[in-house]
């Protein structure tokens, strides 16, 4: 980044965990969400661009990163550290970008917290709640065998096997070859999703409190994109 957009770097103290977070820039707040088994890196092509048009917010969830540990067995609210966080911040309404994961959670804050949202961007965003019909999972048998597959190296701790099958399965992509991926995001990926071996995916996939999505809530969510000011996304992902 250049210097006419330092970077501020800290750590915020929130709900019994830390968390870590970097902005840069001035202008309308807007926050970045990585995906699961991510972490602020993800946004390593996009923060600079961004901070030359907005006060950009990207951090690590708890649990990666530089960011507190997740504590086995204690529930905690993803959405709570966020709103702590913006609060922390003295961010009163952003627009928000979530990708994959990180898509969900900023779902789930928008419906929790529409008068927060100014522009909800979803990524790829998963949707909590939902589940696919046992029609579309006989449809795609080898997804379903390398989501178990990945279940099943990370209950063993093998974070080795864990990492190539989270890399085929959402990097490369099912039915794609390694070779066709960016070999530089290939790797920088990798070396994320390995650092994050010493949490398991079920300890972040099995939040106790996330918001189940309903008709009411997706018309709030169209009404908050309807509403925010369009953001000039012309950017090389």
């Amino acid at each position: 980044m250049s210097n006419t957009n330092p970077v501020r770097t800290g750590f915020a103290e929130l709900n019994g965990t830390t968390l870590y977070y970097e902005v840069a820039g001035a202008g309308h707040p807007f926050v970045l969400v990585h995906g699961h088994l991510l972490d602020r890196r993800s946004w390593d092509d996009q923060f600079a661009v961004f901070a030359q048009s907005y006060r950009v917010i990207r951090y690590d969830q708890r649990g990666f990163g530089d960011s507190g540990l997740i504590t086995k067995g204690e529930s905690y609210s993803a959405r709570q550290d966020l709103y702590a966080l913006m609060k922390f911040l003295s961010i009163e309404r952003a627009y928000l970008m979530g990708v994959s994961g990180g898509g969900a959670l900023a779902l789930d804050f928008t419906l929790e917290h529409p008068e927060m949202v100014a522009a909800l961007i979803p990524v790829t965003a998963g949707v909590s709640g939902f589940r696919p019909s046992e029609e579309v999972m006989q449809k795609h048998p080898d997804v379903v065998r390398m989501y178990t597959s990945l279940d099943e190296a990370f209950e063993k701790h093998d974070i080795a096997r864990a990492v190539e099958i989270s890399l085929a399965l959402w990097t490369d992509g099912p039915g794609r070859l390694p070779g066709q991926a960016a070999p530089e995001v290939r790797e920088r990926v990798r070396e994320m999703t390995g650092d994050h071996g010493r949490d398991s995916a079920s300890s972040f996939y099995g939040e106790a409190s996330r918001v189940q999505p309903d008709r009411a809530g997706f018309s709030g969510i169209a009404q908050v994109v309807a509403d925010g000011k369009a953001l000039p996304l012309a950017v090389d992902w």
